[in-house]
């Protein structure tokens, strides 16, 4: 039987794993919120570079295809780029911006726009696929420039890695489903860019999670020394007038 000695100590042992299980999970929030406001300010050369491609593609094809899809398909485009253009450039994420929004609700769809400019693009390798080979190629060099310069939106780790895969995964299926020792070499090439970037996205998150945790704690412990000092100025205080 427990004795009534030991219940204060199992309470005070079980506020102080909650109290420390609070403080890792305010730790991870503040990291991903942390790393999604990175990845939107550092996204704006990627964006640039992303319509840009866009537009040189649907110019390099446009006798090619229906100037219905590609009309649909560069519209698409230029609207998500319009919207992470005034995400980024007005600081509609940021603290800063005195506009009465949710600045959660804001970042999150910056989020799944990039998801969506990512499904956009792998839309080339299926519907938009070209007939001439010097044409494929072109397509080619464009998604793996896309990719790397979506490097940008490794902050978040997760991200970056549905970007990458609806841009390439369809591009590399579509190349397989081709034949052909040429196209089975690029299929093979691309899956090998593919995992080389993940690995590399993997360890750049991985230390810049471990530096800001880190900070995090560093900020937590200077705030409860600080704390600390002010109660025993205070207890000195209160003891000297005793």
């Amino acid at each position: 039987m427990i004795s009534h000695t030991q219940t204060p100590v199992l309470k005070a042992g079980e506020v102080a794993v909650g109290a420390a299980r609070d403080a890792d999970e305010n730790h991870e929030e503040r990291v991903l919120q942390t790393q999604i406001a990175r990845l939107i300010s550092g996204s704006g050369f990627s964006n640039l570079a992303g319509i840009a491609m866009a537009t040189i593609w649907v110019g390099l094809i446009w006798k090619n295809l229906p100037h219905e899809v590609l009309s649909v398909w560069l519209g698409v485009m230029a609207l998500l780029f319009l919207y992470r253009s005034a995400v980024h450039y007005f600081k509609l994420y940021s603290d800063e911006s005195k506009l009465a929004i949710d600045k959660n609700i804001i970042r999150r769809w910056y989020l799944i726009s990039v998801f969506m400019t990512g499904a956009v693009w792998g839309v080339t390798s299926t519907l938009m696929f070209p007939f001439y080979e010097i044409y494929q190629i072109v397509l080619a060099f464009i998604l793996v420039g896309v990719s790397a310069a979506g490097v940008a939106y490794s902050s978040v780790a997760w991200v970056y890695y549905g970007y990458v895969g609806c841009v390439l995964l369809p591009l590399m299926i579509r190349l397989f489903y081709v034949g052909g020792e040429i196209y089975y070499a690029l299929s093979a090439m691309t899956g090998f860019f593919l995992c080389v970037m993940v690995m590399a996205v993997h360890r750049m998150y991985r230390s810049s999670v471990a530096e800001l945790e880190l900070s995090y704690k560093n900020e937590d412990l200077i705030e409860d020394l600080t704390a600390a000092g002010t109660n025993l100025e205070r207890l000195n205080l209160s003891l000297i007038h005793i």
